[in-house]
């Protein structure tokens, strides 16, 4: 509402905004009209998808090192293994 400067129910210009957590809530005083503004951006789903391949990536890194471990141990078990 504040882009256009006005509710877009009555055309009143009295808006008050209310800033809240991840975005923002702007009121018209007259009708009582809300309009809601998220925090977040385009943005936000890109890091979430570079946090989630960062994720996987060190999810398999694990996985490969715990494998490798877990196979030299039973070499050592063995017999077969490095001393």
């Amino acid at each position: 509402m504040k882009e256009i400067g006005h509710c877009p129910r009555c055309t009143g210009k009295d808006i008050i905004v209310m800033k809240t957590i991840g975005g923002r809530r702007e009121v018209c005083k007259n009708c009582g009209f809300t309009d809601i503004y998220s925090g977040l951006t385009s943005n936000t789903s890109v890091m979430m998808l570079v946090l989630g391949l960062l994720l996987l990536a060190l999810f398999s890194v694990f996985i490969v090192l715990n494998r490798t471990t877990a196979f030299q141990r039973l070499g050592s078990r063995t017999g077969h293994g490095r001393t």
